[in-house]
């Protein structure tokens, strides 16, 4: 299986939200429409541009303009490591809202057989496939992070508490760093070099800021197990061009 945490440190190959609308769930999606394309757009960032240092893009904005995606910046991710640690991480965006990723899964295709067990009568096992990603994640959302007490990172924005929201994308095709070793070498064995389908499963939170310099702070202590891993994203938000002219 191909099962890999972003927001929640590890690797977990081995192991076998709603806002700005109401919620939906089709097709195995769940959370509102414009947060999942949202968290599609975050996911494609990490994925493409994760160099194994721990935060995914390495560059606050690398892979965005100033102003976002559709008027959203999305900050880094808390990308695997071996070694969680402490990050402070600052940022410049023309966007008034931004999406902090508050732990999850990305899910991908993988050439293997089948290894997740979706809750079937029958309690068979089902392959990491494009049929079955969209059940997969929403099933990760629904039963496995509950059922595994995976709650989201504590996140806080200028000393507030922010309620993070669950998301279930649909499936759609992501290019993947070679640095993502595993899911490189699956896609290689697809066919599709650098190229997997790909959900995310797992909380966002989405923020909406004014003009100045603002701090988010995202603990993922709990999660990495890994006491004081507190990623500071240290926000100047600017104005948009020609407001108040």
């Amino acid at each position: 299986m191909r099962f890999r945490r972003i927001g929640c440190a590890l690797s977990a190959a081995a192991l076998v939200a709603s806002v700005g609308g109401a919620s939906v769930r089709a097709d195995a999606a769940t959370g509102a429409v414009r947060l999942q394309k949202l968290a599609e757009a975050q996911t494609r960032l990490y994925a493409a541009l994760d160099d194994n240092t721990g935060v995914s893009p390495p560059r606050c904005g690398q892979g965005q303009r100033p102003h976002g995606v559709r008027g959203v910046f999305l900050l880094p991710v808390f990308a695997a490591t071996e070694a969680p640690e402490p990050r402070s991480i600052a940022c410049v965006t023309t966007a008034h809202s931004v999406l902090v990723d508050a732990g999850g899964f990305a899910i991908t295709e993988d050439a293997n057989g089948p290894s997740w067990p979706l809750p079937f009568p029958d309690g068979g096992l089902v392959p990491f496939d494009r049929p079955r990603l969209d059940a997969i994640c929403d099933d990760v959302v629904e039963n496995y992070l509950p059922d595994n007490g995976i709650s989201p990172a504590l996140v806080t924005v200028d000393g507030e508490a922010r309620r993070p929201v669950a998301v279930a994308t649909r499936w759609f095709l992501a290019q993947h760093s070679p640095t993502l070793e595993t899911q490189y070498a699956d896609s290689i064995a697809l066919g599709h070099p650098g190229l997997l389908a790909t959900g995310f499963c797992g909380y966002k939170t989405l923020v909406h800021l004014r003009p100045g310099r603002h701090v988010v702070t995202v603990d993922y202590s709990l999660i990495a197990g890994a006491p004081g891993t507190v990623y500071t994203y240290r926000l100047d938000v600017l104005p948009e061009r020609g407001a108040g002219q």
